[in-house]
């Protein structure tokens, strides 16, 4: 089963570590994990995970 939720800070680590991993995706300084914060803080409820 899969379950789609809400993005927080706690999963920053498995999110960046998944864009690492995936071709084609590059990490920039807006994908810090203090810029990555105040986007979350600014905009609740627009970044979502997926877990399985």
């Amino acid at each position: 089963m899969i379950t789609i939720r809400r993005m927080t800070i706690k999963d920053y680590e498995s999110v960046i570590e998944l864009m690492r991993n995936t071709p084609g995706i590059s990490l920039r300084d807006a994908d810090s994990r203090e810029s990555t914060a105040r986007y979350l803080d600014r905009n609740p409820g627009m970044s979502f995970v997926a877990e399985a």
